[in-house]
């Protein structure tokens, strides 16, 4: 297969607010693909062989924005939000590409949002204890680039928790955390076998 080649445009800005206690950024982007490289599942003479096979998808071009926040609520309270959107189609495909020009792209969430809250507790002149909580969200999220809807991870929210100790001189730090903390089942991998009739999730 040929080189993949991208040509990027991106437009963003940087600020902060109310005496640096608010950070604003954002950015609004443009990428465009030649020869976009993409692996998948081929067919083979012999049914009982599976190919995994890299091939130049063909023209694609990938659009959207991202804003990020961030802010001093208090002396001890900390928040944090993240937003990005972005939207991805086929310019041209290849002909020996098995799928459809109306497709997206694997692992490509339209909508993604992140946020933090963080509480900073001073323990007298023992030290600090921090509690913080952390979200992630991604729409729903295809697997392959034929977009097989038996391995398509619909729409995923997350939840990670975390308390820290630090010593008063800041040498030493004790962390508790967990991640996943609702015990989410989702799809990190698919892979489809039209030919053996079965799937597999990871």
């Amino acid at each position: 297969y040929d080189p993949e080649y991208l040509t990027s445009y991106e437009i963003g800005w940087k600020s902060q607010w109310l005496d640096h206690r608010l950070t604003l950024n954002g950015a609004v982007f443009y990428y465009d693909y030649e020869d976009l490289q993409l692996s998948s599942f081929a067919p083979n003479p012999d049914p009982t062989i599976v190919v995994l096979t890299v091939q130049n998808a063909g023209k694609v071009n990938i659009h959207g924005f991202e804003l990020e926040m961030a802010a001093q609520v208090t002396d001890g309270l900390f928040a944090q939000l993240g937003v990005g959107y972005q939207s991805n189609e086929y310019d041209e495909l290849e002909p020996s590409v098995p799928w459809s020009i109306d497709n997206v792209l694997p692992d490509a969430p339209e909508w993604t949002i992140n946020m933090g809250l963080e509480y900073r507790h001073p323990l007298s002149d023992k030290g600090n204890l921090t509690w913080r909580l952390d979200g992630s969200y991604k729409s729903e999220t295809y697997k392959d680039p034929q977009n097989e809807p038996d391995i398509l991870q619909d729409d995923l929210f997350l939840l990670n928790a975390r308390i820290v100790f630090d010593t008063q001189d800041e040498r030493w730090q004790l962390a508790l955390f967990c991640t996943n903390l609702t015990d989410e089942k989702y799809i990190t991998r698919g892979l489809h076998f039209t030919d053996f009739g079965f799937t597999n999730h990871y």
